[in-house]
């Protein structure tokens, strides 16, 4: 069975989140509990599991294998973290988070989900979204700020090495 899963949200607001999972046609929803009363942001699926990202509380990762029972997780450094992607080359898969705060390690990578470490990102930058793509052979994560100065964009073909890159526009 086919499962996806979202993080709910209210009127804009990104307090009091709640996983929720459909069913394999993505019509009937069912509210979860999280592992923890965080604001959790956004949620990914790879290495056969599921991991969520919160911008609030002490344990600002989760994970679930069937989108139902959810675990806490360490985060590398308390910051904002506002999207997780997965993705890189056969056999160096991982997760990649992304944060809004912070001075230095606005980045996170695990490769289970379980264990994350800190990376230094391109610019300090409020991050609020990471995803991970590509042409074949020139796949690479590309996360995106909500402001900076010509460098509201950064991208990495392993999420640990990180790239400025101008931006449409400030």
């Amino acid at each position: 069975m086919t499962v996806l899963v979202t993080i709910m949200t209210a009127a804009g607001t990104l307090t009091g989140t709640t996983p929720a999972l459909a069913d394999q046609a993505g019509i009937n929803w069912t509210s979860r509990t999280s592992a923890a009363d965080n604001s959790w942001n956004s949620v990914t699926y790879g290495a056969g599991k599921f991991v969520a990202v919160a911008s609030t509380g002490s344990n600002q990762v989760m994970t679930s294998t069937d989108g139902i029972t959810w675990t806490s997780r360490s985060q590398a450094v308390a910051r904002q973290w506002r999207s997780v992607a997965y993705g890189g080359a056969s056999g160096s898969e991982k997760f990649v988070a992304v944060a809004y705060d912070g001075v230095g390690n606005r980045v996170m990578t695990s490769t289970d989900g379980i264990t994350w470490t800190g990376r230094t990102s391109a610019a300090d930058n409020p991050w609020f979204s990471v995803a991970y793509g590509g042409a074949s052979g020139s796949e690479k994560f590309v996360a995106v700020a909500s402001s900076g100065v010509g460098n509201r964009v950064m991208t990495s073909t392993d999420g640990i090495t990180w790239t400025a890159r101008s931006s449409a526009a400030d």
